[in-house]
């Protein structure tokens, strides 16, 4: 039995928040070159308290002195068995729906569309029916 590699599920992840749909639907509205939607990492940085450690117990402590450091921080979705985010309707055309799951604000979700997708016309009808849209290229 052969898989479609076009039905299976793609997460992209953008400031905000993430969105999970098929690889063919990705692929339609973003193109088939996914690298313009990479997202740049932030710089975090982390501040450690003075304190101390016992390496093996039973031994004396060590003190660590206080320090920071900073690390780059890219965006991230939710790994858990049960789907995460919220489940929306993407219209991309005349009778052509599609259910993607979108992780953070909605709002976030709708930028990234408006800024990305290769589309003229794209509404976006979240689960409780409010309607987004039109977002797309031609109505930047």
């Amino acid at each position: 039995m052969a898989l479609d590699p076009k039905a299976r599920d793609v997460t992209i992840n953008y400031d905000g928040g993430y969105c999970n749909m098929t690889r063919g639907l990705a692929e339609f509205m973003f193109g088939t070159d996914f690298a313009p939607l990479a997202v740049a990492p932030t710089p975090e940085t982390v501040s450690v308290k003075a304190h101390s450690r016992v390496r093996v117990i039973g031994q004396p402590s060590t003190s660590v002195a206080a320090h920071t450091y900073t690390y780059d921080k890219y965006p991230t979705s939710t790994s858990e068995l049960a789907e995460g985010g919220q489940p929306v309707m993407v219209n991309i055309g005349e009778d052509s729906d599609w259910t993607v799951r979108v992780g953070g604000p909605l709002y976030a979700f709708v930028d990234f569309l408006d800024q990305k997708v290769k589309l003229d016309a794209v509404f976006v009808t979240s689960q409780r029916g409010t309607k987004y849209g039109p977002v797309g290229v031609n109505q930047n």
